[in-house]
């Protein structure tokens, strides 16, 4: 019931990297009880699992202390009976977690206008629990973990703002949000984030879906930043890229540029102007990453393929119209 994307990511990597015996049978679930459903169990997921109830258990205490929530209330009493035990088995990690909450609520209502102290709790958090074992990789999970957990929430706020101020919620973009450019300002942050993540998974020893997980990585995290799938211009960039393109290319990549659809839309007016070039939006993203981040290749010869005129007539008509 409290499953979430975060601990899914994590059973995955963990899995990954640790490699334990897992079993595999069909049962029936709370969500989905008449027809039973492939289950995959090992160490790995008793333990995320584990992680997950410890989580759900201090937030809803939390929203219980602060905002009295009848429902969260009631919902920890139900995980209450299994606390002691998961408490006991996990001292450090659940005081870990109960402190990093109870600091990140202390922050919500004092309404800190500082970027890094609601995401840095966050962060803690997420790295104690990537941490699964004391080894060899426990710090660079705690440092994986870290950037994401800043990640998600810092993405959380960006993609709750215009709710939040609606209703009066505390969120920390609220005090930032008239800076220029704030899209950017925003994407900026979470760039670093991930590229901290990115950096600590790729020294990790993973084979087993390590594929999947850089579809997330590089990926299927910005999803929720930018335009839905269904409505993105670039529909082939939308998925993450293909094992063996990402196998041939990544001993060649040093960084990662992301732009929006309106950058590439631009990118297509003034190709057609002034080049007298009809590029698909799919190639049209590398000259408009070009113009966005031109700062970086001052000095420096650039080459730009630009291929292919999959574009709609509709399309390409609605982007001159609308630049006219």
């Amino acid at each position: 019931i409290s499953l979430s994307y975060d601990m899914t990511f994590l059973v995955i990597l963990l899995t990954g990297l640790y490699e334990p015996e897992t079993i595999y049978s069909e049962e029936r679930c709370v969500t989905h009880p008449l027809r039973k459903h492939p289950v995959r169990r090992n160490v790995v997921s008793d333990y995320v699992a584990d992680m997950n109830v410890l989580l759900t258990y201090y937030k809803c205490m939390d929203d219980w202390y602060d905002e009295k929530k009848v429902l969260k209330r009631t919902y920890a009493g139900v995980l209450k009976k299994d606390i002691k035990k998961l408490e006991k088995k996990y001292p450090h990690k659940a005081e870990i977690i109960r402190k990093s909450l109870s600091k990140l609520s202390e922050y919500e209502k004092a309404q800190e206008t500082n970027i890094d102290k609601p995401a840095e709790q966050f962060g803690i958090l997420l790295g104690e629990v990537a941490a699964m074992k004391d080894d060899e990789w426990s710090d660079e999970l705690r440092v994986l973990g870290n950037n994401l957990g800043r990640f998600i929430y810092l993405l959380d706020a960006y993609d709750d703002l215009e709710k939040d101020e609606k209703k009066n919620n505390y969120n920390v973009f609220k005090y930032h949000k008239d800076v220029d450019d704030f899209d950017t300002f925003a994407e900026n942050i979470l760039k670093a984030y991930m590229a901290g993540c990115a950096r600590a998974f790729e020294r990790l020893p993973i084979l087993a879906n390590a594929e999947l997980l850089r579809n997330i990585i590089y990926s299927g995290v910005w999803t929720k930043f930018f335009d839905s799938p269904e409505d993105a211009i670039m529909q082939s960039l939308v998925g993450g890229c293909a094992k063996n393109t990402f196998d041939n290319a990544k001993d060649c990549i040093d960084d990662i540029l992301l732009v929006s659809d309106d950058e590439v839309r631009d990118a297509i007016y003034e190709m057609a102007q002034n080049e007298k070039v009809i590029a698909e939006p799919d190639s049209a993203a590398v000259y408009a990453a070009y113009k966005k981040y031109r700062h970086m290749f001052e000095g420096k010869k650039t080459a730009m393929i630009i291929t292919g005129g999959n574009i709609s007539k509709e399309l390409f008509k609605e982007i001159i119209s609308s630049h006219k």
